[in-house]
């Protein structure tokens, strides 16, 4: 993990997404004060979006970048686990995302300075940004297992992302009453939006740290399969 977070700062991925999220989270805010809301819900809504795009820059190199450069081979010879590697780069991306989301906590002081803010609903929206942009993260590390082109990495995180995303907008078109549940409880954006009302739903928790899980699964049989390959 120290590894890979180190990495994200010797080269402009870390500080382009920071900056990236910074520059939207305050544009936002911009917006928000403009109108004179001291509702800090809006602004987190609005992340989700920003979100979706930004985690696959921040992904699109953990795994693809060391077997274009082939040193995936010594990493997996080497005596760390394949759960050690896989988490290892998992929490770096994380950490890396955690430092970026607290950009946000500057416009929660500006707005407690003029408002008296929700803090317990403002609390219930981190917790949901912090497990949407950890859902994310595991996907496109997912997908960046499969391939050694970052780029074609980044555009299928960005992809899945939408799917996840859209889902709700095409549920009224599935006739198939079973389908049409199951995309519907699939929906990222619908779970979301409950965090941002202030609704701490363990059931979304649970969604959540459960896709989280099956993908850092998925990402270890990947590197397991390339080990013995």
């Amino acid at each position: 993990m120290r590894r890979e977070f180190k990495a994200y700062f010797t080269s402009p991925i870390g500080y382009i997404v920071i900056a990236a999220f910074f520059l939207m989270s305050g544009l936002f805010f911009t917006q928000l004060i403009a109108y004179g809301y001291a509702d800090m819900r809006n602004l987190f809504s609005s992340m989700y979006t920003v979100i979706m795009f930004i985690m696959p820059v921040l992904t699109m190199r953990l795994m693809s970048e060391d077997k274009k450069i082939k040193t995936d081979q010594i990493l997996l010879t080497s005596p760390v686990t394949i759960t050690g590697i896989v988490l290892g780069k998992y929490f770096a991306a994380l950490l890396v995302y955690i430092v970026a989301t607290l950009s946000t906590v500057v416009q929660c002081i500006v707005v407690a300075m003029f408002a008296v803010p929700e803090w317990g609903v403002m609390f219930t929206n981190y917790i949901g940004m912090l497990l949407l942009g950890a859902t994310f993260i595991a996907i496109g590390m997912f997908i960046s297992s499969l391939t050694e082109n970052q780029v074609v990495s980044a555009i299928g995180a960005i992809a899945a992302a939408i799917v996840v995303t859209i889902m709700d907008t095409i549920l009224p078109k599935i006739s198939i009453p079973f389908l049409a549940s199951f995309l519907s409880d699939a929906t990222f954006s619908t779970r979301y939006n409950d965090f941002m009302n202030g609704v701490m739903n363990f059931s979304n928790i649970i969604f959540f740290l459960s896709i989280i899980s099956v993908f850092l699964f998925l990402s270890g049989r990947v590197l397991e399969r390339r080990r013995w390959s």
